[in-house]
C-alpha cells in the first residue's frame, strides 16, 4: 500500500531531500594517492522537521498515517516542498489553485479549479538505469541545474543541461532512472515526490501526544528503492 503524505496539514518548516552517495576506498597509499569508487548509485534521505502536530484535526491525521505506515512496512510518496521550481516569471507556488469558471463563479464551497503552474512531460522512452532524460516543457521557465522533477513518484535531480531545443530540453539527473519512464508521462516540477519509507520503525512516535499543544514533530524518510527486476 502507498499513502501521500499530507503536504499541507502535516506541513514541515525545515525540509532536507539529500542524496546518501555510497563510496568505498581502500585507503591512501604511502604516496598519499587514494582511490575512490562509487559502489552504488545511492539514495534519497528526506528529512520533514519542525511538523506542528498540535489541535485536533493534525493530531488524527498524525496518527492516521501512523497506524496506515505500520513502521517501515508501508510505502509513502513524500514531497520536498521545493520552492525553487521553474516557476513562470511573476508566479509562485500555489498560484495555480482557485481559478474560476469561464464567468468568474467558484464552486459551492467558494474553491476554484486547480492546474499546474510548471506542465512538462517526458518527450521519449528512458530506460532503466539511464542518466539522460528528454524534456518537453509545455509551461513554465527554462530548466537550470539543480531542478527537481519526479516521474511516477520517484525523484530525480538535475545535474546538468545537455542541450535546449525549442521546448525540449535534455537533462543529465542523479540517481539514474529507478523506474523505465514512458513517452508523455508527467514529469512532476511543481509538486515533486518520493516514494520512501519510514527510516525506522519509531519514527512517528516523535509526534506522540502532547496535551500542551507544542508538539514540533520529526520524521525521516529513506528511499523505497523499486525491486529489482526478474
Amino acid at each position: 500500500m502507498t499513502l501521500y503524505w499530507p503536504r499541507r496539514l502535516l506541513a514541515p518548516r525545515k525540509v532536507t531531500a539529500e542524496p546518501v552517495y555510497a563510496t568505498a576506498s581502500g585507503g591512501r597509499s604511502l604516496t598519499a594517492v587514494e582511490q575512490i569508487v562509487a559502489t552504488d548509485a545511492g539514495y534519497w534521505s528526506i528529512v520533514l522537521d519542525e511538523i506542528p502536530v498540535a489541535g485536533a484535526v493534525r493530531k488524527k491525521v498524525w496518527r492516521a498515517m501512523s497506524v496506515l505506515l505500520e513502521g517501515r512496512m508501508n510505502t509513502c510518496a513524500v514531497p520536498i516542498y521545493d520552492y525553487e521550481a521553474p516557476w513562470p516569471v511573476g508566479a509562485d507556488y500555489g498560484d495555480y489553485t482557485g481559478i474560476p469558471f469561464s464567468d468568474s463563479a467558484l464552486f459551492s464551497d467558494d474553491g476554484g479549479f486547480q492546474q499546474p503552474v510548471i506542465t512538462a512531460t517526458i518527450q521519449s522512452a528512458v530506460s532503466l538505469g539511464a542518466v539522460t532524460v528528454p524534456i518537453t516543457v509545455v509551461s513554465g521557465a527554462a530548466l537550470e541545474v539543480p531542478n527537481h522533477f519526479s516521474v511516477a513518484n520517484q525523484l530525480y535531480r538535475i545535474k546538468s543541461i545537455t542541450s535546449v531545443v525549442g521546448t525540449l530540453t535534455t537533462v543529465k539527473v542523479w540517481p539514474p532512472v529507478r523506474v523505465a519512464m514512458t513517452a508523455g508521462a508527467d514529469a512532476e516540477f511543481d509538486d515533486p515526490r518520493q516514494l520512501c519509507r519510514l527510516a525506522t520503525d519509531g519514527e512517528m512516535m516523535s509526534g506522540a501526544d502532547d496535551y500542551a499543544g507544542r508538539t514540533l514533530a520529526r520524521v525521516n524518510f529513506v528511499e523505497a528503492l523499486p525491486d529489482a527486476p526478474a
